[in-house]
């Protein structure tokens, strides 16, 4: 059986039960259902890895966990499409159901992010491609993006840099074994990498939430007035930030509403996201526009928050039937 046949023979609602066993598996389920309904309707490359097979073994129960299923050559994940065909051979020993390999396979399609655009930016930060655009963003938001220096100063940031050096002291003590490197080498390699440190952590900040930015200002046809400038600059000065995107994936606009209410009322789409303020972009094609009924997901994402929310319409011609939100959520 494919990878393919196997998610086309269990429901989604299946395998929930059996997502709580992974790391924040609870906390992501509308990801993962966002997920599972994409490769579902993924049309698979016939030659990609037709010819492979990945072979399922069992990882016995102990005390600290249940039995886990290992594959001993993860499907192409980073390559979604190119998997679907690829063949998995269970072990005789294996008595998992369907459901279970299904959940063990979507867990390991998530392994650099949920959607394309958390691969894609997994992929740009992995080939150092966030410096290149660390440089473009500097140049077209120059006056609103903080120096490192400035940024040292947003306690959050510091905070979180701090937490790094900690870490890596924990694995990295001050009193080595004589004779192992010179006090002099190892200041001065303790400088170098927080210098890096802070350098990665800032670039990341700025890529994300310039691309942010630039998707609201720039990339299709805003229907309404977005935020200015001067109120989005925000972000890249906020203590706390979280950008998220969302998408449906019925492939039919009648069900685009109802969709987004289960993933925000069945798969806590929204629980994790406390911080107080927001901008929300609402996006569909010029075919399929956004109906009345779709503007109260805006109330349901916005909820109680007590800060300022702003929102925005736009078209995009490539989203076809579906509907897709993206949100920063964010403190000052």
């Amino acid at each position: 059986m494919t990878y393919r046949e196997v998610l086309h023979n269990v429901s989604f609602d299946e395998i929930v039960p059996l997502i709580s066993r992974f790391d924040n598996g609870k906390e992501n389920l509308a990801s993962y259902k966002m997920l599972y309904d994409y490769l579902c309707h993924l049309h698979p490359e016939e030659q990609a890895d037709k010819d492979k097979a990945t072979t399922i073994h069992m990882l016995p129960s102990n005390e600290k966990r249940p039995e886990i299923l290992l594959f001993d050559e993860y499907p192409n994940m980073t390559v979604w499409q190119d998997s679907l065909t690829r063949d998995l051979l269970l072990e005789p020993d294996i008595k998992g159901t369907l459901a279970e390999i299904a959940a063990h396979c979507l867990w390991a399609a998530s392994f650099y992010g949920f959607t394309e655009y958390q691969v894609e930016a997994g992929y740009h930060k992995s080939t150092g491609h966030y410096s290149q655009e660390l440089y473009r963003f500097l140049k077209i938001y120059n006056h609103h993006i903080p120096t490192i220096k400035e940024m040292l100063t947003i306690r959050a940031f510091h905070d979180k840099i701090k937490r790094e050096i900690k870490d890596h002291r924990s694995f990295h003590p001050r009193k080595m074994d004589k004779g192992w490197e010179p006090s002099y080498l190892r200041k001065r390699n303790w400088r170098y990498w927080k210098r890096k440190e802070i350098k990665k952590e800032y670039t990341s900040n700025i890529y994300l939430k310039g691309s942010f930015i630039e998707n609201l200002l720039v990339h299709g046809q805003n229907l309404i007035e977005p935020p200015t400038m001067k109120e989005l600059s925000v972000l890249f000065k906020s203590s706390h930030c979280q950008i998220e995107r969302w998408q449906t994936y019925t492939y039919n606009a009648a069900k685009r509403y109802g969709y987004f209410r289960d993933l925000i009322e069945k798969y806590n789409l929204l629980p994790t996201i406390s911080l107080p303020n927001s901008f929300i972009c609402i996006s569909t094609s010029e075919k399929f526009p956004l109906v009345i009924e779709e503007l109260e997901l805006v109330t349901l994402i916005v909820g109680k928050r007590t800060g300022s929310n702003l929102f925005c319409i736009k078209t995009d011609n490539t989203l076809g039937e579906e509907l897709r939100i993206d949100a920063a959520f964010y403190t000052v």
